[in-house]
């Protein structure tokens, strides 16, 4: 009796119960996923499996030293960067010198609570699933003005050509710290396209960046905008096609063939 009361109070106080009978059989989010998930991750089972993982990445926060003080200020400086990812590392950058370093953390986190490896490469199949939809970014579309906007999936290159230059610069800057890190796990076949998709952005951000803030002297033309864009667009969708012939094929049955009378 003595010893199931031990075991029924440590069970009691033991606040990653929950998360570990979760994540016990099912895949632990990526600490980008976490950051940044993709519409599909808040749905059905994946919505639960993210909010053991989020209650997992806030304990172990406060765990750190200073973890409730350091909490409050990174929320605090939210408002105050264009991304998140800057706040976290003013806070934190004491610990953690770099988003990779995060995600290591987080891997080594993952494996002493459920033993899963994280830092095991992804099958081909995984990684092009996980490229694509990395690749992807959440919005709401209205399909009439009077309707309730509804959640949908668009492309780089659709963010690109209509999204407000503001938003893109923040967005594919963190799109390009997820390939970062994923680079990580993926099978050496696939680096190439991280690497190109990378290469990219960080050229698209730039060069619309030299173009926004261009100030014309008397008789200089401003730089157009629009055959930026259509380079950008025209470098990913040619990356995007040869990724798809890196796409294993779905396993299809074998044809059936009727017996003879």
């Amino acid at each position: 009796m003595a010893m199931e009361e031990v075991v029924k109070n440590v069970r009691r106080h033991d606040t990653l119960a929950g998360v570990r009978a979760r994540l016990r059989g099912r895949r632990a989010f990526d600490f980008s996923e976490i950051a940044m998930p993709a519409p599909a991750h808040l749905r059905g089972e994946n919505w639960r499996d993210f909010q053991a993982c989020a209650h997992l990445l806030v304990d172990r926060l406060l765990a750190l030293s200073g973890g409730g003080v350091r909490l409050q200020n990174m929320i605090r400086l939210l408002p105050d960067n264009m991304n998140w990812q800057t706040g976290f590392l003013k806070v934190y950058g004491d610990l953690f010198a770099d988003m990779l370093v995060v995600e290591k953390w987080w891997a080594v986190t993952i494996v002493q609570l459920t033993g899963q490896n994280q830092y095991q490469n992804w099958t081909l199949r995984e990684a092009v699933e996980k490229l694509e939809n990395l690749l992807k970014l959440p919005a709401e579309v209205r399909l009439n003005a009077a309707d309730s906007p509804l959640e949908a999936e668009i492309t780089l290159q659709q963010a690109i050509r209509g999204w407000d230059f503001a938003v893109q610069k923040q967005t594919l800057g963190q799109k390009f710290n997820q390939l970062l890190i994923a680079r990580v796990k993926m099978p050496r076949e696939l680096l190439p396209f991280v690497n190109e998709y990378g290469r990219i952005l960080q050229s698209y951000i730039a060069t619309r960046q030299q173009v926004e803030s261009f100030r014309p002297r008397r008789g200089q033309m401003r730089p157009k905008v629009a055959p930026v864009i259509d380079e950008a667009v025209r470098q990913l969708d040619s990356v995007d096609r040869r990724l798809a012939l890196f796409k294993p094929e779905s396993a299809t049955p074998a044809r059936t063939v009727p017996p003879r009378n």
